[in-house]
């Protein structure tokens, strides 16, 4: 089986998030347009999504760590909770499904959940909602991380920190 950890080249790693993030922002350019009234949030949702994977790809791949090491040495708690498992498969795939659940909800609302006179495609919404906050908790968390992280390697390549 293909394992990204040990198998891919730092381009197939920056070309593997560049064709993800194409794709979500595709995703979350319509969505904007299914939905004006929410169209900033959904612009900041996607500036701090994206910013942070980036800032931790670009920190990786200049300090020159293992892009898949996500912030292990760099004391940021929130990062490395934000990565280990199970709590990073629940959000990525939650984020995915919440992205998802947008578009459909524009052609339908699915059927009818009686006891709660909601739509399913709504209520699933709803369930996604926390992955969705929790990975945005975690980009921002990547910012922080990388943001630190790079510039403390700056400094100590110009010579200013030991």
């Amino acid at each position: 089986m293909f394992d990204c950890k040990e198998d891919c080249t730092k381009f197939g790693e920056l070309f593997d998030f560049l064709v993800d993030v194409a794709g979500n922002v595709a995703f979350l350019m319509k969505i904007c347009q299914f939905f004006p009234e929410y169209t900033i949030f959904i612009q900041l949702w996607t500036i701090i999504l994206y910013t942070g994977s980036w800032s931790h790809l670009h920190a990786s791949t200049v300090i020159g760590e293992n892009v898949k090491s996500h912030n292990k040495s760099s004391n940021n708690y929130i990062a490395a909770i934000h990565y280990s498992e199970p709590l990073n498969s629940f959000q990525v795939s939650g984020n995915e499904f919440f992205i998802m659940l947008l578009y459909i909800l524009h052609f339908t609302e699915g059927f009818l959940v009686p006891s709660f006179n909601v739509g399913i495609v709504r209520i699933l919404l709803f369930v996604s909602l926390p992955a969705m906050v929790v990975r945005l908790v975690g980009n921002i968390a990547q910012i922080v991380g990388a943001s630190y992280r790079l510039a403390n390697w700056d400094a100590k390549q110009r010579g200013w920190i030991e």
